[in-house]
């Protein structure tokens, strides 16, 4: 008993006060809490949140979910372990075979998510707090001041794009496994939790590998594991009297007592990151049947991006960072598409103020942190969790509001702690001082959920959003571009003409506002004006983009009654995009208009002969193409081509009657009649004759010439 006594003692809690869930915690305070703490997390996650289950599908959301064939599939399950971001691909997956596309089963994962997520954090700050190295500080407080940091997380409204925003999942998803690990890690090396060594290594490894599949900023991992060694684990601050399994883990003793096989574990995840994200981190490693020859495949993160260098990106950055915080402490103006410039001079205002800015922020850390560790930890976990997104590596776009989704824990818990700790200095009226910070903490974290929920509701509808990121970024082409979308979709395409034309403006070079431009101006008849504006879309550097303008010429050509040049500009898009399925069909349909049987049947036949869904889906297109593909060979003296054809028309019922007649008299002038006879005897004995196939057979009887079933001139152009 005295044993145990003075191992409480060691650790700062008085042997009276233990049990609280992890061994060492035990503030009355802290342990009345009880489940409640949980409880007003989740209650108000799900308050919060629960006008988001009837935000539909936005943007993104269609490309990655509704329209892409492989999120319609779970099997095999085992693609999505070797591709980048995988799980949420595999989640995405399961929603759509669980519900398809009603929205709510997508968002009622988002929303659990997030929870957990919150409920990690309430467990590692309540862990933190009760570390060994505060001496018991924080004891009595410990439970109340993790539920505030987990109050502000689960309710600030930066968070919505990671919550409500359904492709975003891969960001909170990722975050429970960073968080998860970080929190394992802390409760083992502390000793409040006691764990194997050899488990604690799966463990870790395990959250690694799920964390990287579901985002690549999880690469922050074995630098936030550092950072907290650093800040509260070394120096002897393991907690005494450890169990001899954490003990052995702790056995190889560098950095102060740090066992560097745990950053080797977590860096291994890292490491398999880098290899599935490959494609899109380094140019030159895509190949064509790969993710780059996908349709719309535009590299947005990597040393491939165009228009953006690292240098360029990074000293972006600055700026950025220094927005995310004004958001995070005064979230209004929150905007879905920032559309955030490119810094072109490290030497202009832009760059050095903000930097400036963030090396006193830096500095100050620094300079105390022999004397208050936090400001060092707290901003360490700031900038180490905006890393992956916010340094070096080029984004396509500078900056998104759900790159903040765990990086804000940092600014919430040093303002936690850092009135708790002002409070408690104070030499007269600490109650009452400690009572308003509880009632001012309560208002914050009522002010945050309202906005939060405010914010939901923008995003009820894409015509919503859009047109309050029109408003709130009207510079930025992309906006302008989702509003005109957005009116497209909602019938109002005249409206949506000014916005195009507004995004083309305001972003010449890009080529998507173009192509829809050139669309709506099609379809008033506007046919010069469509091709002036989307020819300069075909010079895109963007293969998907210059794809989709040939398409969009091919399609101008045609409604003007220019077959042939509307096919060579379909061909030039299927050169960019060779997988583009529905292009391929498009280009057979306008064969057959033009009556070009024989070559509509021939591509008929090879799309079919690669994808076999529209091999179903079209084998009346594919039977009567190849049909009147072998009238036309046989038209043009090609008796063995017609054969041919004749005959893949034949492995479809809805043509049996006609190819058979067709083929009994190809036979029947080549010479062969008795082979025409009893293909037509064989049509009458199946009760698949008709009048003209009885006639030719009386013909074919008797020595007569056959009348010829069908031609090319008399069926016309369909």
């Amino acid at each position: 008993m005295g044993r145990a006594k003075q191992r409480k003692k060691l650790r700062g809690v008085s042997p009276s006060k233990s049990g609280d869930g992890f061994r060492g915690s035990g503030a009355t305070s802290s342990a009345g809490l009880g489940w409640l703490a949980p409880l007003a997390i989740v209650a108000l996650g799900v308050a919060v949140y629960a006008n988001s289950f009837s935000v539909p599908f936005l943007f993104d959301d269609y490309f990655v979910i509704v329209s892409n064939p492989e999120a319609h599939s779970v099997a095999p399950v085992g693609r999505f372990l070797t591709q980048s971001r995988g799980l949420p691909h595999l989640l995405d997956a399961l929603n759509y075979s669980w519900g398809g596309e009603q929205v709510w089963g997508y968002h009622l994962v988002n929303v659990v998510v997030h929870l957990i997520n919150a409920l990690l954090v309430f467990g590692l700050m309540l862990v933190t707090l009760r570390l060994p190295i505060h001496h018991g500080r924080y004891e009595r407080r410990a439970a109340a001041m993790a539920l505030v940091v987990a109050l502000v997380f689960v309710a600030h409204p930066l968070q919505t794009m990671a919550v409500t925003y359904i492709v975003q999942r891969a960001e909170s998803l990722a975050a429970l496994f960073h968080l998860s690990a970080v929190l394992l890690f802390v409760a083992v090396r502390s000793g409040q939790v006691a764990l194997r060594g050899p488990v604690l290594v799966v463990s870790l490894l395990g959250l690694g590998f799920l964390g990287i599949l579901s985002k690549e900023t999880v690469a922050s991992l074995p630098a936030i594991l550092l950072l907290y060694h650093f800040c509260f684990l070394r120096d002897g601050s393991r907690a005494s009297g450890d169990s001899p399994d954490v003990s052995a883990v702790n056995s190889s003793r560098n950095f102060s007592g740090l066992d560097w096989r745990l950053i080797v574990v977590a860096l291994i995840p890292v490491l398999y990151g880098v290899f599935l994200a490959r494609h899109f981190l380094l140019p030159g490693f895509g190949d064509a049947d790969g993710a780059q020859s996908a349709w719309l495949f535009i590299p947005s993160a990597g040393l491939g991006v165009e228009g953006v260098d690292p240098w360029r990106y990074l000293i972006t950055q600055f700026g950025v960072i220094v927005w995310y915080l004004r958001l995070y402490l005064l979230p209004t103006w929150l905007c879905f598409d920032y559309g955030w410039p490119f810094a072109e001079n490290f030497f202009s205002a832009g760059v050095l103020i903000p930097l400036l800015f963030l090396l006193c922020l830096v500095g100050a850390a620094v300079t105390v942190f022999s004397r208050y560790r936090w400001p060092l930890f707290c901003a360490g976990w700031f900038f180490l969790m905006l890393a992956p997104s916010s340094s070096v590596i080029p984004i396509r776009d500078a900056a998104f509001e759900y790159r903040m989704y765990l990086p804000m824990l940092g600014p919430t818990l040093l303002i936690v702690v850092g009135v708790v700790d002002w409070l408690d200095g104070l030499s007269s009226g600490r109650r009452a001082a400690l009572r308003t910070a509880a009632v001012v903490a309560g208002c914050w974290v009522a002010a945050l959920a309202c906005g939060t929920i405010v914010r939901n509701q923008t995003l009820q509808s894409e015509l919503s959003l859009a047109q309050d990121s029109a408003r709130k970024a009207p510079m930025h082409w992309r906006n302008h571009f989702g509003l005109g979308s957005a009116l497209v979709a909602a019938g109002r395409g005249a409206e949506a003409i000014e916005h195009f034309e507004r995004a083309v403006e305001v972003g010449p070079e890009q080529g998507t506002p173009r192509i829809m431009l050139a669309d709506l101006y099609s379809r008033a008849g506007r046919l010069a004006e469509a091709e002036d504006v989307v020819l300069p879309a075909t010079e895109s550097r963007e293969e998907s983009v210059s794809a989709a303008a040939y398409r969009q010429l091919g399609k101008l050509y045609k409604a003007q009654s220019f077959p042939a040049a509307a096919v060579g500009m379909f061909e030039e898009a299927l050169v960019r995009k060779p997988r583009w399925r529905t292009l391929e069909l498009e280009i057979v349909r306008l064969l057959r208009h033009q009556g070009e049987w024989h070559e509509a049947a021939m591509r008929l036949n090879e799309l079919a002969a690669k994808d076999g869904s529209y091999a179903r889906r079209l084998d009346a297109e594919i039977a009567e193409s190849n049909l009147l593909g072998g009238v036309e060979a046989f038209e043009r003296g090609g008796v063995e081509f017609a054969r041919n054809m004749l005959g893949r028309a034949l492995e479809h019922p809805s043509e049996i009657a006609r190819a058979t007649h067709m083929l009994a008299y190809v036979e029947a002038v080549s010479g062969r009649r008795e082979v025409a006879v009893g293909l037509l005897e064989d049509l009458v004995r199946r009760d698949l004759g008709d009048d003209a196939i009885r006639a030719n057979l009386e013909r074919a009887e008797s020595g007569e010439d056959l009348v010829v079933p069908l031609t090319t001139g008399t069926l016309g152009r369909r």
